[in-house]
C-alpha cells in the first residue's frame, strides 16, 4: 500500500503497534492522525506456533488486535465523517474450497482460518454497526496475498526460500489449487475503490487459481534452481481442491478491478524484492 502511495505523490501516515496499542482508546488517535481524508486499516494479527503464547492467550491477542482495533477505529472515523477502507480476508468464508465463491455465501463461526477467520468476521460486523450508523466504509475480502514480506511459514516463500538455496522440496497434495492474489493488486484495488467512492463488501483475487506444483516450478525456473523435487502421493490425491476460489465480479462492476499480476511475474517481484511492477 506504501509502494502505491507513494508511486501516486499521495501523502500518509502510518500507524503501527510500535506508536499506539490499537486495542485501547485513548486520545492518541486524534494526535496520530490528525487531519486525514481516509482510514486504510489493513493490520492484523496472525497467530504463529512459535510464539510460546498459549491457545487462550493467543485468542485475547487476535481478539485485540483484528476486533477491538476496529471497535476504536470504526468509531473514530464515524465520528469524524472520515471514509474506511478495511483489508478483511476469505477465511470469513464457510467453505474456503466452495465453487466461485460470492460476498453472500456463508460465514464461518469455527472453520479453516480458526479463531484468526473469525475475529475477521467479528471485525466485519463491527464495521457494519458504524455504516449503519453513517460510517462510509469498503471492506475488501482477498484471497491468499503474497508478495515481498511475506512470512517464512507460508507456501509460496517456502518454497522460494528453498529454491533460492538449491535445497530439496517434498511435495504433498501437488494438483491442490488455490487462488493467489499479489499484494500489488490488493493495495491498488482497495484505492481505486475508495477514489470511486464503492462502499460496499468485495471479494479480491487472482483471474486463476494455481496448483501446488506450478508454484514450485515457477520458483524453481524464476530463481534458477537445482532443487530436486519429491511428490508424495496419499489414498486421497485424486480428490483436488481449490480453495480461496472467489468471484469477483462485484468488484469488477463497482471500481474496473482486474488483477495484473500472474502467478510468474508476483513471485520475480518476490525474487528481485520489488513492491511494485516494473
Amino acid at each position: 500500500m506504501m509502494a502505491i502511495f507513494a508511486q501516486q505523490g499521495i501523502d500518509c501516515i502510518v500507524v503501527g503497534r510500535d506508536q499506539w496499542d490499537l486495542s485501547v482508546w485513548n486520545n492518541q488517535l486524534e494526535i496520530l492522525l490528525g487531519n486525514v481524508d481516509a482510514l486504510f486499516h489493513f493490520g492484523a494479527y496472525i497467530p504463529k506456533s512459535i510464539d510460546g503464547q498459549s491457545e487462550a492467550t493467543q485468542t485475547q491477542v487476535v481478539f485485540d488486535a483484528n476486533v477491538r482495533s476496529c471497535l476504536n477505529l470504526g468509531e473514530w472515523a464515524q465520528k469524524n465523517t472520515i471514509p474506511l477502507v478495511f483489508l478483511s480476508s476469505s477465511t470469513v468464508y464457510a467453505d474456503v474450497c466452495g465453487q466461485s465463491i460470492k460476498e453472500d455465501a456463508p460465514n464461518v463461526i469455527n472453520g479453516f482460518g480458526g479463531f484468526y477467520g473469525y475475529s475477521k468476521f467479528l471485525a466485519e460486523a463491527v464495521i457494519a454497526h458504524f455504516i449503519a450508523a453513517g460510517l462510509k466504509a469498503i471492506i475488501l475480502r482477498p484471497s491468499s496475498v503474497y508478495g515481498v514480506g511475506l512470512d517464512s511459514d507460508k507456501l509460496v516463500q517456502r518454497c522460494l526460500s528453498l529454491a533460492m538455496t538449491d535445497q530439496p522440496m517434498t511435495i504433498w497434495q501437488a494438483k491442490n489449487k488455490i487462488n493467489l492474489v499479489h499484494a500489488y493488486d490488493v493495495a491498488y484495488a482497495a484505492l481505486s475503490a475508495y477514489k470511486m467512492q464503492a462502499w460496499g463488501v468485495y471479494n479480491i483475487a487472482a483471474a486463476e487459481a494455481v496448483s501446488v506444483m506450478s508454484i514450485v516450478n515457477s520458483c524453481i525456473e524464476i530463481c534458477g534452481s537445482s532443487s530436486a523435487v519429491e511428490i508424495v502421493d496419499h489414498e486421497f490425491s485424486n480428490n483436488v481442491s481449490t480453495r480461496f476460489n472467489l468471484d469477483y465480479t462485484k468488484a469488477i462492476k463497482a471500481f474496473n478491478y482486474s488483477p495484473c499480476i500472474d502467478l510468474h511475474k508476483g513471485l520475480e517481484m518476490m525474487f528481485k524484492g520489488d513492491f511494485l511492477p516494473c
